[in-house]
């Protein structure tokens, strides 16, 4: 290296530009001052780029990080060189100084030239220098004296070191040891700098991974308790490493028992370990446990639920265990909202004006309120299964499930596994699991039986003990299970005949008959009629995409001269085929199918026989006559047309279909 007087020399003869030895020089500093000449003053007396306090502000906030972690080394680093002359700086990635200590006589010295927070010492502001040029060279550097560039740096030495980041590897920013006089510096002091850069660089590694791991730890919590099932983990041991508030409630443990032996805290809380074997089987198992079934006894009830349980393996031995703990009402909820086990209808959806039929609406809406069970009569088609639907989304029970069976549409081999269920190889083709069956599906909610004078004898004993007991035990089983159901039954038959006959159980149907609606037919409740074709044609004209925009009286008056054995389920039918039938915007008679006239079933059944005989026995052109006279004279009232012919006005209508009028 040259001498002090020698280097002095060449920066002049350099900056001058008159030719040097460019071996003289070493490489980085050569190449600095090629940079730097044309471009940068070399006879700067101090550093002219200072920021504004806001803006040394914005810089502190962008190097919020390295200030945190690098601050503490820079206080350490000078506390180590003290008394020394020295001042220790630190740098963001751009080279505007964060933070600058040293000794008193040095830092007014310094502060002359403007070595100070927020000062701008980049190569391209004030040349070669140790922060600047590291910078650009990205690697350690030392620079001596009239190496530098300006001459307000030629009495010091610099040794400074990027500091990387330790994820990316970019420069986030520098740490430099300023000497004030040229001979304080030995080649060890950039050694102590690079030391010292790597412990900065460590610790932001280890505190990103304590962030990291932090974080981690905070999201796995997080997760664990936005699950919706209990959630616990032990080690080897059988101490309790983590444990979501879930499995807290659902084992209505006392307090949080994290860091507590798993076996400890069961024995605390249910006392006798009868009372949670089952758990504790699960538990002690090596093999994975899938959706297992299992009972905890409590002082304050029965704990039912399932289990999903998995070994941590390591070296062939278990070093962990995780257990899911779900709720069985819950899981009933979820399979029934999968499987549409929900009541729809409501008693605003249910039409109707008729006094008798708004005495049925009235008394069902008392019983909702009720836990009784209730018994609904009535032709087919009356709307019973939309009572109970009603009934049960009125009561207290309507958050719960609503499970409706036909118990005419089911074999009656099968009917015993659809209602209790079954457990595992309990026959053949059997789910290995097991399956629940309605009355378990349908805890705390509603089974509405349909059709329950259809059901056999030897299963109407069964579902007797199941309202007895309040409980069943599945096929194959023999664990009774507690079950709170509230029953709606329904039947088109006369059910008290059947009682009679001896076709349904006595004891049964009192049970079933605590509530009891007889629903009228629809031939019973002619004024409903208008407003149930206005409120189906509407319903079913949006799944057609048709449109209708009124419906003429007198498809109307033809719907009302009839007497649908069918009743609503008919009626609806009936106004489908006709809206199928239309290519108007108006619902009248010609979009009626001829062959419902011809199945058509007349109040006026004698008269209009005899009437149509005597329109017969005029002839075509006498009838059609005689018909368009009987409808001027009445001033195109149909109906009162229809009356003098002596015709239900169906057939007057479907005459004038007929005529073409």
């Amino acid at each position: 290296m040259q001498s002090e007087q020698g280097m002095k020399n060449l920066w002049k003869d350099f900056v001058t530009e008159r030719d040097i030895d460019a071996q003289s020089v070493r490489p980085d500093i050569l190449a600095s001052w090629k940079r730097c000449l044309g471009r940068v003053d070399p006879f700067q007396k101090m550093n002219r780029k200072v920021s504004t306090e806001k803006e040394f502000g914005e810089h502190l906030k962008r190097s919020r990080e390295l200030l945190e972690i690098g601050g503490p080394v820079v206080d350490a680093l000078y506390k180590f060189v003290e008394g020394s002359g020295f001042v220790t700086v630190l740098s963001d990635a751009h080279g505007y100084l964060l933070k600058v200590i040293g000794d008193p006589d040095v830092m007014g010295a310094v502060t002359q030239i403007n070595l100070v927070p927020g000062a701008d010492w980049s190569e391209p502001v004030i040349g070669p220098n140790a922060i600047g040029t590291c910078i650009v060279a990205d690697k350690p550097l030392q620079i001596y004296a009239y190496e530098h560039w300006c001459v307000c740096n030629h009495v010091g030495v610099c040794s400074a070191s990027p500091i990387h980041d330790p994820s990316t590897g970019r420069t986030l920013g520098v740490l430099d040891i300023t000497a004030s006089e040229y001979a304080r510096v030995h080649p060890h002091t950039l050694g102590m700098v690079v030391a010292a850069v790597g412990s900065i660089e460590g610790q932001i590694a280890a505190k990103r991974s304590g962030i990291r791991l932090e974080s981690a730890d905070r999201y796995k919590n997080l997760i664990m308790e936005s699950i919706s099932d209990g959630l616990l983990t032990v080690d080897n041991s059988g101490v309790i490493t983590h444990i979501n508030q879930r499995a807290i409630e659902l084992l209505s443990l006392y307090g949080n028992p994290l860091g507590e032996n798993i076996y400890g805290v069961l024995k605390k809380r249910f006392g006798r370990q009868e009372n949670y074997k089952e758990l504790v089987t699960v538990l002690n198992s090596r093999e994975n446990v899938d959706g297992e079934f299992i009972t905890i006894y409590t002082s304050s009830g029965v704990i039912k639920c399932t289990v999903i349980y998995r070994c941590m393996w390591e070296n062939d031995a278990v070093t962990g265990k995780a257990l899911v703990i779900q709720e069985i009402s819950r899981i009933r909820r979820i399979i029934n909202r999968v499987a549409g086990n929900r009541a729809q209808t409501v008693f605003s959806d249910i039409i109707g004006k008729n006094t008798q039929f708004l005495e049925c609406v009235e008394m069902a809406k008392r019983a909702a309120k009720t836990a009784s069970n209730v018994l609904l009569t009535g032709e087919s088609g009356t709307g019973k299964d939309l009572f109970s639907q009603a009934i049960h989304n009125a009561g207290t029970r309507m958050e719960e499930s609503y499970i409706a069976i036909n118990c005419a549409a089911i074999p009656r081999d099968l009917l015993g596994s659809e209602l209790f269920g079954y457990t595992g190889g309990a026959f053949t083709g059997a789910n290995r699991n097991g399956n629940p069956g309605k009355f378990e599906l349908a805890d705390h909610g509603t089974i509405f039986f349909d059709e329950i004078g259809e059901m056999p004898l030897e299963m109407q004993a069964s579902l007797l003990r199941v309202l007895e007991e309040k409980a069943i035990t599945r096929i194959g089983g023999r664990d009774s299970i507690s079950v709170d159901v509230r029953i709606i039954a329904a039947t088109n038959k006369d059910i008290e005949l059947e009682v009679r006959r001896g076709n349904f159980r006595y004891d049964l149907f009192y049970r079933l008959d605590v509530i009891s609606i007889k629903l009228p037919p629809l031939r019973e409740r002619r004024d409903d009629i208008p407003l149930l074709i206005e409120h189906l044609a509407r319903k079913i004209v949006a799944t057609l995409n048709k449109e209708i925009r009124r419906i003429d009286p007198g498809f109307i008056d033809v719907c009302i001269d009839c007497d649908w054995p069918g009743n609503v389920r008919e009626l609806q039918n009936m106004i489908e085929k006709a809206l199928s039938f239309t290519t108007g915007s108006i619902l009248s008679v010609s979009d009626l199918p001829p062959q419902w006239f011809e199945g058509l079933h007349r109040t006026e059944a004698q008269s209009a026989g005899q009437g149509e005989k005597k329109l017969r026995e005029a002839g075509s052109l006498a009838e059609r006559r005689v018909i368009m006279e009987a409808i001027a004279k009445n001033f195109g009232n149909k109906r009162m047309a229809a009356r003098e012919l002596g015709i239900a006005r169906s057939s007057l209508y479907r005459k004038l279909k007929e005529m073409g009028a």
